[in-house]
């Protein structure tokens, strides 16, 4: 699924499973939930996000930025004793040497990102319920992404196996518009009628 997609799906995602967790959702969280569905494709050089991030918005580019940066964050954590920076460090690096869909898009990848997000913002002390709409849109982007033709690679690194759901949509195509158009009447229905 395109950037688009995910960020239209994260958002409904988080505007419908917030409130059962007890949640408000709002502006903060839409927000929230949406730049989390486009964490997981970081590992791509032309994502929505790097963008804005990479000078050169090639494989060679988005290996010197991450492990760069990475390398950064790990070294001023060391200096700093600061856990939060260290982690971030490794995770950047580990983001850095990622082929797209391997490392980001796998259950054990997931779970990383998912928990230093939610370490770092408690950390910093951010409120809950965007930490939880931040953190589901991430996990929205894997459940999507399962939808597609291309698959993940959910046990990534222990196997290479893609799994993906029976009925799958291809990025890009009218299916994957026409889903967009139903997760956009939900967020409309949710915020706007009721």
């Amino acid at each position: 699924m395109n950037g688009r997609s995910h960020m239209i799906i994260g958002t409904a995602a988080s505007l419908l499973l917030l409130p059962k967790m007890g949640y408000e959702f709002n502006l903060l969280t839409s927000t929230a939930a949406a730049l989390g569905s486009l964490i997981p494709d970081i590992d791509h050089p032309k994502a929505l996000i790097n963008q804005k991030l990479l000078f050169n918005k090639n494989k060679e580019g988005k290996i010197l930025f991450y492990c760069t940066s990475g390398g950064i964050f790990l070294y001023k954590g060391f200096e700093s004793f600061s856990k939060s920076m260290m982690f971030l460090g490794i995770l950047l690096i580990l983001i850095g040497l990622s082929k797209h869909r391997t490392f980001t898009h796998s259950l054990g990848g997931v779970l990383v990102i998912s928990y230093y997000i939610f370490f770092l913002f408690n950390e910093q002390m951010i409120m809950d319920n965007i930490t939880y709409a931040t953190i589901i849109g991430v996990v929205s982007h894997l459940v999507c992404d399962f939808f597609t033709k291309e698959g993940v690679e959910m046990f990534y690194p222990l196997s290479h196996k893609k799994y993906r759901f029976p009925f799958t949509i291809t990025t890009g195509s009218v299916a994957e518009s026409a889903i967009n158009l139903i997760f956009i009447f939900i967020i409309f229905n949710e915020t706007i009628i009721k």
